[in-house]
Order: C-alpha cells, then sequence, then structure tokens
C-alpha cells in the first residue's frame, strides 16, 4: 500500500512539473515562437532562441517569432509570411502586434512582417538597420546568430518606442557626424591660417622673371597624345522593401529580400 501511495505521489509530481513547464508555451497567444521546418537551428539553439523570443514577447506584448521554410509554393516571401502569421494566430492584443522573421536557406531569401506595436515601433531607419543587420549575418550562414540579432533588435526597438514613443531614428546619429565634420573643417581652416600668417618672409613678385633660372626651360616638340577612355555604367539597385501591405484584412510592415 505505501510503495502504491509513493508511486503516486511521484506521478503526481512530476505531473506538475510538466503542467508547470508547459505554462509558458500555454501563456503565448500562438504556436511555438520558433518554426524550424528546414532543421537550421540544434535542438539546444531551438530551445535558446524559444526562451529569448518569449521572454521579449512578454515583455513588451508584442510576439516575436521566427519560422524557417524550404520554399514559398506559388506565394511570394511576403505572402506566406503574412499568412502564416494570420493561420497561426500570432499577435498581441486587438491590433495583433508582433514581428516574424521568415528564413529560406534553400531560396536564400528572408523576410521580416511587422504588425500592429511592432510596425509602429519597427519602421523606416529602424527597420533598415534591423534589415540590414539580420542580412548580412544571413549572407554568412549564421543563421541562429541572425535570429539571436533580430530578438535583440527587437527588444531594443519596442524599447525605444515605449520610452519615446516614436521608431528610432537615426537623424541624432547623423546630426553627430555632421557636427564632428564641421569641427574638423574649422580647425583645418585655423592650422592653415596660423601656417599662412608664419610664411611672412615671403614678397609677392610683378614679373615672372624672378623665378625663372636662365636656360632652364627648353621646349622643342609638343604633342598631344590621346590614349583612350572608360566607360562604366552601374545599375540603379532595386529597393526589396514594402510597407503598410494588407493581408487577410490586417495592415502589415516589412521587407525583406535574397541574402
Amino acid at each position: 500500500m505505501r510503495k502504491t501511495i509513493k508511486i503516486l505521489t511521484f506521478t503526481l509530481v512530476i505531473a506538475i512539473m510538466l503542467v508547470a513547464l508547459a505554462i509558458p508555451s500555454l501563456a503565448t497567444n500562438s504556436d511555438n515562437l520558433v518554426v524550424d521546418k528546414e532543421n537550421i537551428f540544434t535542438s539546444y539553439q531551438e530551445e535558446v532562441l524559444q526562451t529569448t523570443l518569449y521572454s521579449i514577447s512578454k515583455k513588451h506584448q508584442c510576439e516575436i517569432v521566427v519560422v524557417t521554410t524550404r520554399g514559398f509554393g506559388s506565394s511570394s516571401a511576403q505572402e506566406y509570411a503574412e499568412n502564416y502569421y494570420i493561420s497561426h494566430g500570432y499577435g498581441y492584443g486587438s491590433d495583433f502586434s508582433g514581428v516574424l522573421l521568415l528564413i529560406s536557406e534553400s531560396e536564400r531569401y528572408y523576410y521580416i512582417c511587422t504588425s500592429g506595436k511592432g510596425e509602429e515601433a519597427i519602421s523606416g531607419p529602424a527597420f533598415k538597420k534591423l534589415s540590414n543587420e539580420v542580412k548580412s549575418l544571413l549572407s554568412e550562414g549564421q543563421y541562429y546568430e541572425a535570429s539571436q540579432k533580430f530578438a535583440q533588435m527587437c527588444d531594443e526597438a519596442l524599447v525605444s518606442y515605449a520610452e519615446n514613443g516614436k521608431p528610432f531614428d537615426t537623424s541624432a546619429f547623423i546630426t553627430g557626424i555632421i557636427i564632428s565634420a564641421v569641427i574638423g573643417i574649422v580647425a583645418s581652416i585655423i592650422t592653415i591660417l596660423v601656417l599662412k600668417h608664419k610664411m611672412n618672409n615671403a614678397r609677392p613678385q610683378k614679373h615672372a622673371s624672378y623665378y625663372e633660372r636662365d636656360n632652364s626651360f627648353d621646349l622643342r616638340v609638343a604633342n598631344d597624345i590621346y590614349l583612350y577612355s572608360t566607360i562604366r555604367k552601374t545599375p540603379r539597385p532595386k529597393s526589396n522593401s514594402s510597407s503598410g501591405s494588407r493581408g487577410g484584412g490586417r495592415s502589415f510592415g516589412g521587407g525583406g529580400g535574397r541574402f
């Protein structure tokens, strides 16, 4: 009898522990936040990434998702990402706030889909910076690092949005560069003026003969020889981003491209 009670107690404890471990998954508004259809993550990487995404999502009430897939079927990457977001119930609140990173190693293509608070917080310069950082790591085959970078930058953008009520802007950074450039130019001008002032031992001459030495210049033959010319044409790059698209009656922002 005692042995039976011990077994039942042990089983009950295990069941409680399993329920407790399942709570974080149930607390999200949707399925897993990491869906690795291409198996580009190890089990450990997927587990760590899932924990990271869940923590950020809960913190900002904005679901951060990473999905990998071998192809998009008959859809574009944008359509695939937006339809996947809708069909799997991602997003917090009535505006379905969230950000989804879609990666296809087979297609060498990525797409970032934003919705609700995610669209408001990550747009303009903030989105461009996020997209460029993710693309750079994906191009090097660092898929896990790109996903972690994606999560980190989403967190930073959402913190900035919560504090300032607007997306992160690079204007302050650009202003700093301009100020530094102006300071450098002014310092250069001052240096030149000082050096010019010190060069007071020279006097202007009215005739060029003062500077000429006798028999120092003897030009006998002069020819103009045309060698060649080179013309290069560089095609203007096309933008691969999009914003304000609509999927399933919802408004989405985002963009992507090849890596």
